[in-house]
């Protein structure tokens, strides 16, 4: 299917060889740890503006998300600054984001896809976050009295309390595990016959990485299905369960841009340092039962849209 889109060359979907290695060096080099420190000015700037029009109009928090992640991409990959939601290039990426997701490849993340997935997926798991807090107003009241002790407010938060804030930290890291914003990865097929823990995998084999069990994974987590983000600190305050780091991909097919990503949902999750509320209060929330009047119900396998109704939910 890449292929007939006229996406074949991407990295993504580039099979193992010459032309993948020296592509993915490239695209790697300005992203390690290190090199995305560079980038936290544009992050914080941008940010700023997100900040303004989630103020001036909330209920369209989605699209902000979306626009000023996408943005920071925009600036990073090409050196062109979104200053409206009537930008020419603005609108091809969300064009070339509904392709991708029409396009029919079974499994296809849009995780793995620079520079056009990365403000998609990091503007996903920012939603995902808000979704999370819907659920569990409890989880955010915790993360809200670390941030008013640690930061307090006079200030807005930055890169350099994010080791001081661990429960923010966890808070972020249980909404992916909770809700995979990438469920499988793109899949690949096996060059040869391969032998992986007692199993034969011939070779042509397709093999779809399955982040969703990975998360769910009874081994590693206590009780996967429930969110309690305090399972990450050591005991005894948690249980010093590790982060599933399945978001970005695995091995020599992680996403690139991981070490930017991760930082952008940091800033963008702790810079709205306010409260998200329902404005319904009329069932208890479970990880089964959707929250009324939102009509977003993460299902067994954690793999739905989860994007609360703006008419339903209240910043403040």
């Amino acid at each position: 299917m890449h292929q007939l889109i006229g996406w074949g060359d991407m990295l993504v979907f580039l099979n193992y060889g010459e032309q993948f290695l020296k592509m993915r060096k490239l695209t790697h080099q300005p992203f390690t740890r290190k090199g995305t420190e560079s980038y936290r000015e544009l992050q914080i700037r941008l940010t700023h503006v997100l900040l303004h029009d989630l103020l001036g109009s909330p209920q369209n928090y989605a699209k902000h998300v979306q626009r000023f992640t996408t943005a920071m991409m925009m600036e990073i990959a090409y050196g062109h600054r979104v200053v409206s939601d009537d930008d020419t290039y603005l609108r091809l990426v969300d064009e070339a984001i509904r392709v991708i997701l029409d396009s029919g490849n079974i499994g296809l993340s849009i995780v793995d896809v620079f520079p056009f997935s990365g403000g998609e997926t990091m503007g996903a798991s920012i939603v995902l976050v808000i979704f999370a807090m819907l659920h569990h107003p409890e989880a955010q009241a915790k993360a809200q009295k670390e941030i008013d002790r640690v930061i307090g407010t006079s200030r807005l938060p930055d890169f350099s309390d994010r080791e001081s804030l661990p429960m923010v930290e966890c808070v972020i890291q249980e909404s992916l595990r909770w809700n995979q914003p990438a469920p499988l990865a793109v899949p690949h097929c096996t060059r040869d016959d391969d032998v992986y823990n007692g199993m034969f995998i011939p070779k042509g084999s397709l093999i779809f990485p399955n982040a969703v069990f990975m998360c769910l994974d009874e081994r590693i987590y206590s009780n996967p299905k429930e969110f309690w983000p305090e399972r990450y600190l050591p005991k005894p305050q948690g249980n010093g369960e590790p982060h599933s780091g399945s978001t970005y991909g695995f091995g020599r097919r992680t996403c690139p841009g991981k070490y930017l990503a991760d930082a952008g949902l940091y800033e963008k999750t702790i810079f709205p340092n306010w409260s998200i509320e329902r404005l319904t209060s009329d069932c208890v929330i479970d990880r089964k039962t959707p929250v009324a009047g939102l009509g977003n119900d993460l299902g067994e396998d954690g793999a739905a849209d989860a994007r609360p109704d703006p008419t339903r939910i209240h910043w403040k």
